[in-house]
């Protein structure tokens, strides 16, 4: 017996539900494309996730995650979305990924418990970078195998888009992830430079 889907395939399903739709003034967003080259998106125009290799479909497919429901039909082009990776600001190993989505874990639980926004500041500068939950006093640091300032002093960002990014990272076997902070505006890419890319758009901060 020959399996149609990678083994991966039901956990990257999975985990795309969280990076879907849930208006049905977007129908197609509610749904996960299946390229026939392998490759699965998911995106809600906030965020956004695309993994290689992932299915064995050999034709374009919307399948919804939550009901299984398969459909055809014309998605969003997303390669003009998705930033091409150049330069990562922070570069984390296996482990440090299991320790930042811990951090993005218990911001948010910090976040919900103490009614604060849901939103973090990365700060960043010349000497390193620190973590602050918005609206409150926490500020936390992370470990990471590289950091290279940007000349990018900030970047404002949801704690729930950035932990479901790294929760699939995590899940899905990253061995090594890159962040790219290009600016405060840019989205946010998070990759293996393989086979798996994450994006988040940052929070405008006027």
């Amino acid at each position: 017996m020959e399996m149609l889907h990678n083994e991966k395939y039901g956990v990257a399903l999975q985990l795309a539900k969280k990076f879907v739709g849930k208006s049905a003034m977007r129908m197609t967003l509610m749904f996960v494309q299946h390229s026939a080259d392998g490759t699965m998106v998911a995106t809600d125009s906030h965020r956004l996730c695309r993994i290689k290799n992932i299915h064995g479909f050999d034709k374009d497919y919307l399948v919804n995650p939550l009901t299984f429901e398969v459909a055809t039909g014309d998605y969003p082009k997303v390669d003009k979305v998705m930033p091409s990776f150049e330069k990562a600001t922070i570069s984390l190993n296996e482990e440090q990924i299991k320790l930042w989505l811990q951090i993005h874990k218990s911001l948010n639980q910090i976040a919900k418990a103490t009614k604060a926004g849901k939103t973090v500041t990365l700060r960043m500068s010349e000497n390193g970078f620190e973590i602050e939950l918005d609206g409150t006093e926490v500020k936390m640091t992370a470990p990471c195998e590289l950091y290279e300032f940007q000349n990018v002093p900030y970047v404002v960002y949801s704690i729930e888009y950035v932990r479901d990014a790294l929760e699939m990272h995590e899940k899905l076997g990253t061995k090594a992830l890159f962040i790219q902070i290009a600016s405060a505006t840019q989205p946010i890419l998070l990759t293996d430079n393989m086979r798996l890319e994450t994006m988040v758009l940052p929070v405008r901060r006027h």
